[in-house]
């Protein structure tokens, strides 16, 4: 029960849900109205984020009309043949508003895919837009946001640690979210602030939320609509309609991981804040997810067990090997900057040996023998797939490394995009 801080019990404060509803709809009218102008005003975008607001944290009130009325607009502007260079991007938080109400996947594609885009406006009402839904979407396996990021991080994007943040407040396990960020700060060099982000969340610190202040306007927005024109009686509910009150919409907002100021990693799943609808889906399958069962049995086995030394399959003095130094030399500065000159870790590294192996749960996996520190596992990963797939950045680039765990043992996994488009993966375990 909800109560004062004198410990009474608070009054129930039910929410108007004809008020409500009319104030959606003058909003998405609104919106409407002034989708084709040359430049929207304030206001009009504030009934954007207020839409977008309401199907987060009261998809109750969105009834079959309101949703038919919103699904049509959006077809009707994905159906213009300007739609791909010509507006298509103002109605990113109505794409999002449908995905809360309706949990279907088709509306908020376009959102994910542009979170990469190359113009920042772009990019920011994007990102601006899914941060309402940002912990009902695993984004740490999501092919459209994971080629977003690539790009946001490969060409020093503006925003590229506002993708961190919500990479670390999405909806899968702590263990997978910490993956996926130690993965990027792994892989690619951002700019400092990206950087910064990166370890502050791997290192179990906090990063300011940039999404705050937006959130606080547009809570403020929709508060005023809201009280415009307020009964002074207790509205009465329409039939079959279970609407929360003012005390469950403020526990749905408070809940929402981007509503504090700090963000930091989570112990468990970000509680979602809110009602799913029932027909809400998973996000689309990634290019990127693990090999299925049936696949795997289909894997031609190996022998019991392949060994032989990272020098045996390439030359360390190859120009595989020397396209490689400078992929070595940064994990060498970002695992163990003091582990003394590079040639020797270098000489480490080809000293390591691999060994292949079959496994029903993962299939081949590779076990690193000699890989004494993170900073020699990393880097033993990458000769191993380049001696198989050749020079990095010319005929293979790396998707994504993220961990999975088979009977409560853990491997990294290796995704990555070979020149002919293939994807292909490389499952690791290190025995020390």
């Amino acid at each position: 029960m909800e109560t004062d801080r004198a410990g009474r019990a608070a009054p129930h404060v039910p929410l108007d849900i004809a008020r409500l509803r009319k104030v959606i709809s003058e909003d998405i009218a609104g919106f409407k109205a002034e989708l084709d102008a040359p430049r929207l005003t304030h206001e009009i975008e504030m009934r954007r984020h207020s839409v977008n607001f309401w199907a987060r944290f009261l998809p109750e009130v969105f009834d079959d009309e309101l949703k038919a009325d919103m699904a049509a607009f959006l077809d009707e502007v994905r159906a213009r043949p300007s739609y791909s260079w010509e507006w298509y991007y103002r109605c990113f938080h109505m794409d999002v508003a449908m995905y809360s109400v309706t949990g279907d996947y088709r509306w908020i594609r376009p959102v994910l895919g542009n979170a990469g885009h190359g113009t920042s406006d772009i990019r920011l009402i994007a990102l601006e837009a899914m941060a309402t839904v940002a912990e009902r979407l695993n984004l740490c396996e999501d092919s459209l946001f994971r080629r977003a990021i690539r790009r946001n991080f490969e060409s020093w994007q503006f925003y590229s640690d506002w993708c961190v943040v919500l990479l670390a407040v999405c909806g899968t396990t702590r263990d997978a979210r910490l993956y996926s960020l130690q993965s990027l700060l792994d892989t690619y060099e951002p700019d400092d602030r990206t950087v910064n982000a990166l370890r502050e969340f791997v290192g179990g610190g906090y990063v300011a939320n940039p999404f705050c202040s937006t959130l606080l306007e547009v809570t403020g927005y929709a508060s005023c609509r809201l009280a415009a024109r307020c009964p002074t009686t207790a509205p009465a509910q329409p039939a079959g309609v279970q609407c929360p009150d003012m005390h469950e919409l403020h526990r749905r907002m408070a809940a929402h991981p981007l509503a504090a100021g700090l963000i930091t990693l989570a112990e468990e799943k970000p509680a979602s804040g809110g009602v799913l609808p029932a027909t809400v889906a998973p996000s689309a399958p990634s290019r990127i997810n693990v090999p299925n069962e049936t696949a795997i049995e289909r894997q031609e086995e190996l022998p019991l067990a392949v060994r032989f030394a990272a020098r045996d399959r390439i030359n360390p003095t190859s120009v595989v090997a020397r396209s490689l130094d400078i992929h070595l030399m940064n994990v060498q500065q970002r695992y163990d900057a003091r582990a003394g000159d590079f040639d020797s870790f270098v000489h480490r590294v080809y000293a390591c040996e691999f060994e292949e192996r079959h496994r029903a749960t993962v299939g081949r996996v590779v076990t690193i023998h000699g890989a004494d520190s993170r900073a020699l596992e990393v880097a033993a990963e990458y000769v191993y797939v380049s001696a198989s797939a050749g020079r990095r950045g010319r005929d293979w680039n790396l998707l994504a490394r993220q961990l999975l765990c088979r009977d409560e043992v853990h491997y990294d996994q290796l995704a990555y995009e070979r020149d002919s488009g293939n994807v292909e993966y490389a499952t690791f375990e290190v025995a020390g």
